[in-house]
Order: C-alpha cells, then structure tokens, then sequence
C-alpha cells in the first residue's frame, strides 16, 4: 500500500510537517521526502495563502530554523480547516494570525493579506498582482538563480538540516528514508548539487530526477505544467 499525502503547490516545509504528524500512524517500510527546485525559496513561509497570492491555499506550516545544522521550528496558530475558519470570523484571532505571520513568515505583506475598497477595483486588483509577482520574485532572486541556489541562504541552510531530521527520524522507526528531488524545467541539477553534501555524508538514499528526466530537455515535461510525462513518471518509479 502506499500511503500519499499531497497539497497543492506545497513546499518541503509542510510536507516535512505532514510527514512528522503522520509518522506514528503507519508502519510503512520506506518513507519517501519530496524536494523541487522551484519550491525551495518557500522555506521561509508558512502558508500557502502568502505564498501563493492568485490561489490562496489557506494550508499552514511551522516556521523552520536551522541552528548549527540541527532544525527547530515555530508552529502558526492552527493547523486545520477548522482553525482557520475560527480565526478567520473571528476579528481579533485573525489579527493574531496576522501578527504571528508578520514576526515569522518572509513571504507575509500586509498590502497583500488585507480586504480594502482596492478589491472593488480591477484596475487596482491588476495592480496588487503585480505587485505581488514582485514581492515574491525580489524574495526568490536571493536564494536561487539562473546559475544555481546560494548556499548560504538560510533556505539552504534549513533544507539540509530537514533532510537529516526526516532521515533520522526515519532510521529511529527502522524505516528506509529517500529523498526524491525533482529539478524543474531548465533549472539543471541545481538542487542535487545543492543537497548533495548532506546526502553523501549520512548516506541518505537518494533519487534526483535529472537522471532520467533532463531538465534542459522539454520533451520529458507536460507543457501545461511542471509535471513529467507518464512515460518518464513510470520510469523514475
């Protein structure tokens, strides 16, 4: 049986979180971490609603640190859709929610996360989205680029430090840990290359994508998305 749990969009962030919460739930043999290239700089989130201005997936996530290689964590005020929908009706909960994003979520703009008399306008609206495409980009630009990830970001910096909590952690219940790393379109093996110290050096399975699936190869993707083709999605299963 495989056992999936998936969010729209989502950043290693919240699949570690559902990871950790699912852990004593099963006894699966093998534990599997999806990483991409393209969702990396959304470490310093917490939520797909600040992350994602166009769709507002309102999933929430822990803040993660990396402390001298070991990870720690803040956690949001809820988790659930239950949660949300509390803070959301209630006034003075959803300011909490927004004060605690404000101290701990990078990708958190007022302007962005505020109703105003601006959203009955859709010049205005055009506007924000732009705005918002800007925020996030000036944001990403300094974690990754076109020649690579910085690898002294702090996203970097949590990354390699989840990837060792998820493999031992994993290790602790006798289950197999791998990392799957997907390399987007025309974003080489950057990724790999980014994680690969930590993966040598505790010998964590791995399986990066650009193995298979070139990434400077347009044939191997789905034009609509960043998806593979099932055929190159069977191969790397």
């Amino acid at each position: 049986m495989i056992r999936s749990i998936t969010a729209p969009g989502a950043p290693v962030g919240w699949s570690y979180t559902a990871y950790d919460i699912d852990k004593d739930n099963h006894h699966a043999d093998v534990v599997i971490l999806g990483i991409m290239t393209d969702n990396i700089a959304l470490l310093g989130a917490t939520s797909g609603a600040t992350t994602y201005f166009d769709l507002g997936h309102p999933y929430t996530f822990p803040r993660y640190y990396a402390d001298n290689g070991t990870l720690h964590h803040k956690y949001p005020p809820f988790f659930t859709e239950e949660g949300f929908a509390e803070y959301f009706s209630n006034a003075n909960k959803w300011q909490e929610y927004r004060n605690w994003l404000a101290n701990n979520d990078k990708f958190y703009d007022t302007f962005l996360f505020k109703n105003s008399l601006l959203d009955h306008s859709a010049f205005l609206r055009i506007i924000r989205r732009a705005y918002a495409d800007m925020v996030k980009k000036r944001l990403t630009k300094n974690i990754y680029t076109k020649n690579g990830f910085n690898l002294n970001s702090e996203e970097i910096k949590i990354l390699r430090a989840m990837i060792v909590a998820f493999a031992q952690s994993a290790r602790a219940q006798n289950k197999l840990p791998i990392i799957y790393i997907v390399n987007n379109e025309g974003r080489s093996d950057h990724l790999y290359r980014a994680v690969q110290p930590v993966l040598d050096k505790y010998e964590i399975p791995n399986l990066s994508s650009h193995i298979i699936c070139p990434p400077d190869d347009p044939k191997v993707y789905l034009g609509t998305n960043s998806h593979f083709t099932p055929e190159k999605d069977i191969e790397l299963a």
